[in-house]
Order: C-alpha cells, then sequence, then structure tokens
C-alpha cells in the first residue's frame, strides 16, 4: 500500500501543497493532496510516506524527531485550515490539536514552545501543557514569521507600521521594532544565531540585511530590476554569504559581511534608502576593508550621478552567483562545502556547487524527482 501511494505522489508532482526544510536543513517535509512525505537530504533519501486520506497544507518536523505539525489544505483537507495537529509518526497517530478562529497560515515548532500564525494574530504555546503563553498582535497576509532557535527569538511583522519588523527575544523578555522598509513585507529571515535578519517587501527588488544589536543596515543587495515575489532568504552557516529566492526562477547568491565584522570607524549617518517608493533611514557601520571580494555591481555604475535613480540602481549590488530553474515555486538552502539544496514544488530536488572566487553559474552536480 505504501509503495502504490509512492507511485502515486511521483507521478502526480502537482498534487503537491507545501515544500519545507526542516531545522537544520537535513530533511524535507512535503505536504500533498493526499497526505506527507519525508526526504533526507544529504544523501537524497525518502524515509517515510504518509497517507492520510486529505490534503496536508502546512507540515513542519520538529527538527528530525517523529513528531510534526500538520494543517489541512489543499482540495480535500484531511483537517480543518484553523486546526494545528501535533502528530506523532512513529504511531502515526494524533497527540493534540490546537483550533484557532481564523485560518493558520503558518506554524513554527521548537522544543518548548509552538506558534501558530493568523492573519492578526500570532498564538505562541508551551509545547508540553499546550497552554496559551503569548499572543502576538500582527498585521500578517503571508503568515511571516521567523525564528532564532539558539537564542528563542521570533521576527514578525508589526501590525501598525507596514515594513516594521518586531522582534521578540523570550530569554530577555524584551521586545524591539525595526524598520526594514516602507511598504509591506514579503519575506523575514533570522540568521543562525540571531545577530542579522534578511528582509525583502513586496516589491523584491532590494534585499536587506540588519544588525539585530545595532538596528542598522549591514547590507543592500539588488535581487534584479523587475518587482518580484521574494518567498525564501538564506544566511550559510559561516555568515558569508546570502541567498535569495524568487518567482522569477533564479537563485541569487551575494556575497555577505559577517557581524562581528560591522565597525564604528565608517559611520554613515542618515542614509537614504530607497526602493521605488521606499525611503528609509539608517546609520549604516561598515569597515570598507572586511572583504578583498565583493558582489557585482552594474557597468554602468560610472554613470550614476547623472541619473536621480542611478545611484541606487547602476551602484547596486548584485549577486555574484547564481542558479536558473524551470519553476517559479521553490525554495533553497546552503548546503555544506559551497553548495546549495533546491526543491521545487514541481517535485524536483537539487544539489549545485558555486565558485567562492569567482561566482557565475552554480554547477549541478545532483538531480532526484520525489
Amino acid at each position: 500500500m505504501e509503495e502504490e501511494s509512492n507511485k502515486i505522489l511521483n507521478e502526480n508532482p502537482n498534487e503537491i501543497l507545501c515544500v519545507n526544510f526542516n531545522q537544520d536543513g537535513s530533511c524535507i517535509a512535503i505536504g500533498t493532496e493526499t497526505g506527507f512525505k519525508i526526504i533526507n537530504t544529504l544523501p537524497f533519501l525518502d524515509i517515510c510516506y504518509q497517507n492520510m486520506g486529505g490534503g496536508i497544507g502546512i507540515i513542519e518536523m520538529l527538527n528530525t524527531t517523529n513528531i510534526f505539525g500538520l494543517v489541512g489544505g489543499g482540495k480535500n483537507p484531511k483537517y480543518p485550515v484553523n486546526e494545528l495537529i501535533i502528530w506523532d509518526q512513529e504511531k502515526k497517530a494524533e497527540l493534540s490539536k490546537i483550533k484557532t478562529k481564523k485560518k493558520i497560515l503558518n506554524i513554527k515548532l521548537t522544543e518548548n514552545k509552538i506558534f501558530v500564525v493568523n492573519f492578526d494574530k500570532i498564538f505562541v504555546f508551551d509545547f508540553n501543557t499546550l497552554n496559551l503563553i503569548d499572543t502576538l498582535e500582527t498585521k500578517n497576509p503571508r503568515g511571516l514569521i521567523s525564528l532564532c532557535y539558539k537564542q528563542d527569538i521570533a521576527a514578525y511583522p508589526d501590525i501598525a507600521h507596514e515594513g516594521t519588523i518586531i522582534i521578540k527575544n523570550y530569554e530577555t523578555n524584551k521586545e524591539e521594532k525595526l524598520k526594514a522598509h516602507k511598504t509591506p513585507l514579503s519575506c523575514i529571515q533570522l540568521n543562525q544565531d540571531g545577530t542579522m535578519i534578511g528582509t525583502s517587501s513586496l516589491k523584491g527588488t532590494l534585499i536587506r540585511v540588519y544588525s539585530i544589536a545595532e538596528k542598522t543596515l549591514i547590507r543592500e543587495v539588488r535581487r534584479g530590476a523587475e518587482s518580484a515575489n521574494v518567498n525564501c532568504i538564506s544566511f550559510d552557516i559561516s555568515q558569508k554569504y546570502l541567498l535569495v529566492v524568487s518567482d522569477r526562477k533564479t537563485i541569487h547568491i551575494f556575497f555577505l559581511i559577517n557581524n562581528s565584522e560591522i565597525q564604528s570607524n565608517s559611520n554613515r549617518n542618515s542614509n537614504n534608502i530607497s526602493e521605488g517608493d521606499e525611503i528609509v533611514n539608517n546609520t549604516i557601520n561598515i569597515n570598507k576593508n572586511v572583504l578583498e571580494l565583493d558582489n557585482k555591481k552594474s557597468k554602468l555604475s560610472g554613470m550614476s550621478n547623472f541619473f536621480n535613480v542611478g545611484r541606487r540602481y547602476f551602484g547596486s549590488e548584485w549577486s555574484f552567483a547564481k542558479f536558473k530553474q524551470t519553476s517559479h515555486k521553490l525554495i533553497s538552502i546552503f548546503g555544506p562545502d559551497n553548495s546549495i539544496l533546491v526543491v521545487t514544488f514541481e517535485g524536483k530536488y537539487y544539489q549545485a556547487v558555486f565558485d567562492p572566487i569567482n561566482g557565475g553559474e552554480c554547477n549541478k552536480i545532483q538531480e532526484e524527482k520525489f
């Protein structure tokens, strides 16, 4: 029966409803119109497929354990879209459920917390007791939330100010605001140690990385000239590179200055950062001599002074490496040894490597179908 279900999934990749890496990128969780599937990334290996008899629109693994969070979705949802199921794959049974009044847009699991994201609220529950321990007010049609698992930090859109991020540290119980864009956010991502956050607005042309402690702009890079839906930002574990995925079918890789390399000896006060109609004032503290390598700039960058918008466009930092795809729905993270892992909603998995010196097109070294 399980082999038959796997065959059906493999022959019908359009049944895929959601794709998600677990917290360390070692597994991929896939929700489909009939259930869910878990795959090991390195090496690429099927772990399990569970036929649920209905659609799973959201799936979130708890690290590499057998505990998953499930929300129904698709044409025939297995569960109501306002209900979170905590599932034990070893027992193949529901452990508990959490209902909300509105549709669940996203979920996140940690060892001690459950985050359930609605349009206007994020509910935080104690994992062991399921008691509600916090309610975060937000305006969040995309269900955005990012967690730093090492530092117990959550980042999410502010309820009152578009383009503003709330960063809540549960260890210190402190909450701070960071104005990232003037227009609504499309993607936010904390780095692994909770010192930086990458952001994109709905326009999706510029990606910004901020220091959380100093609330300053570390890096601003240009994904492209045309608007795009940025749905994935990723930091590599060494924090030397930044990866950006959009619906433009290209994965961009940028050089990134480490947070530890931010210095106060090269201040630029009240620098205007523009993205279309966006203007954000920030102080940028960067040691210019830190990186010998840098992102590419337009060949017309020397002409930027002749245009009102030219300084930002022609002088922008562009990606130094790319990986082009045929799918407009995909996610990606960094793998080991200058590699990236890519998963598409069409049921394809890729591993590709990039040249850390010369950049250019990534070299595909593995392709699988799931």
